[in-house]
This record gives C-alpha cells, structure tokens and sequence, in this order.
C-alpha cells in the first residue's frame, strides 16, 4: 500500500521507511542518553521486583512509577522524535530490562 501522506520531514528517510518499514535514527546525545541511564538508576530496585527474566516498567502496578518513569522518557526523548516527523504524538513509554543470570 503506497502511503499518500509523508510522515518524516527528510525525504530521504522517507524512502528508507516505505521501502523498510522502519528507519534508524541518531536520536539522543550522550547527554540525553545519561539522564535517562541516570534516570532509570533511580527506579531499578521498582524494575527488579518484578520476578520475571524481561521486565518493563510495565509491569509494575505501581501507578506513580509508571507515570515518573513515563514523564522521565518522553522529557527526554519525545522532543527529539518530533525533529524527524509530521503530526505525533508519543503515547507511552518504559524501561525494558532483561536480568541477568547468575
């Protein structure tokens, strides 16, 4: 199905994606990328309750932490998004994490 409506300002990665379906982007700084490491340092002990192997912030019941997660994610990366494409919104995020085995 031929897209009739472009979804990245850039040309280019317009063609990657009708042609792929997905673009890679180079999306944060190292700046960015510490407050969100830094960041998730703050709710690992939440992440690490959860007793499966691959867990995200979705998972939790915790209501509050995923919403301070969420509003710590879309700070950070959705103003970055919104420099590649037309008309979006970001509409949730999380940590996904896979623990390690002993």
């Amino acid at each position: 199905m031929e897209r009739t409506v472009p979804k990245f300002f850039d040309q280019e990665l317009q063609k990657q994606f009708d042609d792929s379906g997905f673009v890679k982007l180079s999306l944060l700084n190292k700046e960015q990328v510490e407050i969100l490491y830094h960041g998730y340092q703050a709710f690992k002990a939440h992440h690490e309750k959860i007793n499966i192997d691959f867990i995200s912030t979705s998972h939790s019941n915790d209501k509050d932490l995923i919403e301070a997660v969420d509003n710590l994610i879309l700070k950070t990366v959705e103003p970055e998004i919104m420099k590649y494409v037309y008309d979006s919104k970001v509409l949730f995020s999380k940590f996904p994490c896979k623990k390690g085995r002993p």
